[in-house]
């Protein structure tokens, strides 16, 4: 391949199922090779007639953490693909962890910028959400670290608490609970420290 990359062969080809180069070096999971195409060009936002991209392929297809890792510094895109009504990479990844290896490549998409709040278009279902069904305690502890939004409703009018405590995910439900409690309390302070604030000046003026 390197050979023929040297001679001038082009990295922007595809098959009949509009699978480019990179697809390939990630389903072989083949790092080096996905390095030396990235170095020579290929694109990475690309999709194939299933509206998979490589990085898609490499957080859910054939899992490698240190394939996405690579794809994501050379700016591949954690955004849903144009016209696709799928969930979207970030939201069928949080649904997909298994094992430690799943949630590292969450976390990679995070770190990259993955909106931690975005929801699925049918049901309206953020990653807290769908770690609050399947009772991922860490995972929903990390997605909260990140600023998942601890009130947003799925199509049913549902909090991520509540979806919770009816799948009877009870660790998830105190989770959720107690950071509602610290978020209330620092908004209170914040009120509190603004006001004194205020009153400080009006004093100084008189």
């Amino acid at each position: 391949m390197l050979e023929l990359l040297r001679r001038g062969a082009s990295t922007v080809c595809w098959d009949n199922l509009g699978r480019y180069p990179l697809h390939f070096a990630v389903t072989q999971k083949d790092v080096g090779a996905a390095r030396v195409l990235l170095k020579y060009g290929a694109p990475v936002n690309v999709y194939d007639t299933f509206f998979e991209s490589p990085l898609y392929n490499s957080v859910m297809r054939k899992p490698c953490v240190a394939m996405a890792k690579l794809l994501l510094a050379n700016g591949a895109s954690t955004d849903p693909p144009p016209q696709s009504i799928g969930l979207g990479l970030l939201l069928e990844a949080v649904l997909g962890v298994r094992a430690s290896s799943d949630f590292e490549a969450v976390k990679a998409l995070i770190r990259a910028g993955a909106n931690v709040n975005i929801a699925d278009p049918m049901a309206r279902r953020t990653p807290l959400h769908l770690a609050a069904i399947n009772g991922r305690l860490e995972l929903a502890q990390y997605l909260i670290q990140h600023g998942a939004d601890l009130y947003a409703k799925n199509r049913a009018g549902q909090t991520p608490l509540e979806v919770a405590f009816n799948y009877r995910n009870l660790q998830v439900a105190r989770l959720i609970e107690d950071n509602r409690k610290l978020q209330a309390e620092s908004y209170t302070s914040q009120i509190l420290e603004n006001t004194e604030g205020s009153d400080s000046l009006i004093n100084r003026s008189d």
